[in-house]
């Protein structure tokens, strides 16, 4: 049923789209066809970097947590959980195939759920912390009052996550400490947050992610901005700005349940872009940047076609059944 109501989800929002372009079609292929190549191959190379970027972010947290998972292993599952992101109806089959192959490389399975969840939330992280520090430099350029909400809102959150996730209160709590000491469900789930809560309180591990957080949006960020530069002239520092705040925004819409934010992450470019240049050129923009999306995803493909060891083995996974046979480390 989640799965349907994804792919529903994603279905509207094409065919919002298809509809708001219905009349464009030759103007985004006049544009495509006289786009600037050479701009367009910065962009996909910037995304690709982005990519490389999240590896070694999840190196960093496997580092912190003393599993040993390399950083070409990071990178690579990173890649493949692009692929699997963009070819499965469901936002979390990257994270799905992240934590198998780290749990089939380290035999730790609290420890690989924990590595994938901290690698979810430095990410999520970001996308509030960006556009939440571009409005209180930009606040005169929000677009309406709607995406002023939003803004406050995502300010609202990077506290929350900071508090929840980073504090550390939580796990010192007698109940807490209680259910910790009896098996089932809490005890692991509590035993995930605290290995969330090492990777945020080792400092030197902490300022690698956070680094490479943002090196990885900055780069995801002027991969769009090198799509509009290659279809437009673009003056001054105005482009960039906005983009800092109109990306992680889209980014977060995409995770709405549907196919990877397909159709949902295509309509939020052409709303926020509109503000900027026609609704033809923000099609084009939309269109360009999933085609970058494809070209991860087959990245990710021909990894994985080389990576026997991180094909997903459900003969792997029915040996896991037991403490004994994963080699959970508590």
């Amino acid at each position: 049923m989640g799965n349907l109501i994804r792919i529903l989800i994603s279905l509207a929002f094409l065919g919002i789209f298809a509809y708001v372009s219905k009349d464009s079609i030759p103007e985004v292929l006049n544009a495509v066809r006289d786009a600037n190549h050479l701009y367009l191959a910065i962009g996909v190379g910037s995304y690709i970097l982005a990519c490389f970027a999240m590896g070694f972010r999840l190196k960093a947290i496997t580092k912190a947590l003393s599993l040993r998972f390399s950083a070409f292993d990071s990178v690579c599952v990173t890649f493949i959980g692009y692929f699997f992101n963009n070819f499965l109806p469901t936002a979390v089959g990257g994270d799905i195939i992240k934590t198998y192959c780290l749990i089939r490389k380290t035999g730790d399975k609290t420890l690989s759920i924990a590595s994938v969840l901290a690698d979810r939330l430095y990410g999520l992280l970001m996308f509030l912390l960006i556009p939440s520090l571009a409005v209180v430099f930009m606040r005169n350029q929000l677009p309406d009052g709607i995406v002023y909400m939003v803004y406050c809102a995502l300010a609202g959150g990077v506290v929350c996550v900071i508090s929840i996730f980073f504090y550390g209160k939580i796990s010192q709590s007698r109940w807490v400490s209680g259910l910790k000491n009896r098996p089932g469900i809490f005890a692991s789930l509590i035993r995930i947050y605290e290995s969330v809560y090492r990777v945020a309180v080792h400092p030197v591990s902490a300022v690698k992610v956070c680094c490479f957080s943002i090196i990885g949006q900055l780069l995801s960020i002027s991969s769009v901005y090198w799509i509009i530069k290659s279809l437009m002239s673009v003056d001054g520092m105005g482009l960039p700005g906005y983009l800092l705040m109109a990306v992680p925004i889209v980014n977060l819409l995409s995770m709405i349940p549907s196919i990877n934010g397909l159709g949902v992450r295509e309509v939020g470019y052409v709303y926020f872009l509109t503000k900027l240049m026609s609704q033809e050129l923000a099609l084009t923009v939309a269109l360009i940047f999933f085609s970058y999306l494809l070209v991860l995803s087959l990245i990710g493909a021909v990894i994985y076609m080389l990576r026997s060891d991180m094909h997903f083995d459900f003969s792997f996974l029915k040996r896991q059944k037991t403490p004994e046979s994963m080699g959970v480390k508590s």
